[in-house]
C-alpha cells in the first residue's frame, strides 16, 4: 500500500475516533433514567393493573452511605405486573432525601459518580 495513503487512512481513523469521543462527551448524562420492574405478591403472583407508589433512592455507598437523591412516583402495573418509570423525569421528593444535587444528571456527573447504588421501595 502507498505509505501516503496508509498515513491518510490512519489519520482518518484517528480523527473519527476523536470526533466520536467528543460527541459522546457532548452528549453527557441523560436527564432521566428508564427503569422497568415486575411487582409480585409474596407467593410470586404478579400484581396486575394496580397503581403503586414506588420510592427510588440513590446512595453514594453500598452500605452505610448517604442518600444523594430520591424521588417518589406513582406507577401502574400492566396485566403481567410490569411497570415503567422515568427516574429523574417526574415525581416528588422522598421523605428524608436531602437531594444534595438538583437533578439525576448531577447524580451521575458529580465527583465519585462511578459509585452509585439504587434502592427501590414499594409501598
Amino acid at each position: 500500500m502507498n505509505p501516503i495513503l496508509k498515513r491518510a487512512g490512519l489519520l482518518f481513523v484517528a480523527l473519527c475516533w476523536l470526533a466520536g469521543s467528543e460527541a459522546a462527551q457532548a452528549a453527557g448524562v441523560p436527564p432521566f433514567m428508564n427503569y422497568q420492574g415486575v411487582l409480585t405478591d409474596p407467593a410470586g403472583h404478579p400484581l396486575t393493573n394496580r397503581n403503586v407508589t414506588v420510592d427510588f433512592r440513590i446512595f453514594d455507598a453500598e452500605r452505610g452511605g448517604s442518600m444523594i437523591w430520591g424521588t417518589r412516583q406513582l406507577v401502574t402495573t400492566d396485566s403481567n405486573g410490569v411497570f415503567n418509570a422515568s427516574i429523574g423525569d417526574q415525581g416528588d421528593s422522598v421523605t428524608g432525601a436531602s437531594n444534595k444535587v438538583s437533578s439525576i444528571q448531577d447524580v451521575f456527573s458529580a465527583a465519585g459518580a462511578d459509585s452509585r447504588w439504587l434502592e427501590i421501595e414499594v409501598e
